[in-house]
């Protein structure tokens, strides 16, 4: 269960290795694009517009993918009760894969600026809140938006995880590369226990 999918970037790859894929998001557009990457592609998936935090999957699924800045955009509590819902999601035995940017990098790095799609973003974290709020730049006239996401600690991480009746069992930085506090990113692996 790809949720949110965005435009399936990544699910589209488990696909090409036989998984069978569901992705939803709340943006129509990206839905739209995963499924005309599938077709495209000729792989089968189902695609549907929702909130995540509205999230279910009967019978359970066998791995939940949660990436890229996809977990923290809400309250604590809501954050909680999504994380609850992931979890949900998972039948006995599968698990929970979560990519996220990693709180020991931003703690290092307070202002980040990188490209995205040829213009400036910038990062600022706001220490108080713990949340990285992420400026993207304006497209084709419209103006900027700025996300705001709450940045959790891997201890916190795994303090989520067990609430959510979930087992933390692996973190990896970027690219499943060993994880080390200077890693920019934090991919966790969590398991619903059988």
């Amino acid at each position: 269960y790809d949720c949110p999918c965005g435009d399936a970037r990544i699910s589209y790859q488990l696909a090409l290795c036989g998984a069978d894929v569901t992705g939803m998001d709340i943006n129509p557009r990206f839905v739209e694009q995963a499924k005309a990457r599938f077709r495209s592609l000729g792989l089968s998936g189902t695609f549907s517009t929702g909130d995540m935090r509205n999230a279910s999957y009967p019978g359970g699924c066998d791995l939940f993918l949660n990436w890229f800045n996809s977990f923290g955009y809400f309250s604590e509590e809501e954050n909680r009760r999504h994380m609850k819902t992931m979890a949900d999601c998972i039948r006995p035995g599968g698990i929970l894969v979560l990519e996220g940017p990693n709180l020991e990098h931003i703690l290092e790095n307070t202002k980040l600026k990188y490209q995205e799609n040829g213009a400036l973003a910038h990062d600022e974290w706001d220490s108080e809140k713990r949340r990285m709020n992420i400026t993207y730049p304006p497209e084709k006239g419209e103006e900027a938006v700025v996300v705001s996401i709450r940045v959790y600690s891997l201890e916190e991480y795994k303090e989520l995880f067990a609430e959510a009746g979930l087992v933390f069992e692996q973190v990896y930085a970027e690219h499943f590369r060993p994880y080390t506090s200077d890693a920019m990113r934090i991919i966790l692996i969590a398991r619903k226990p059988e």
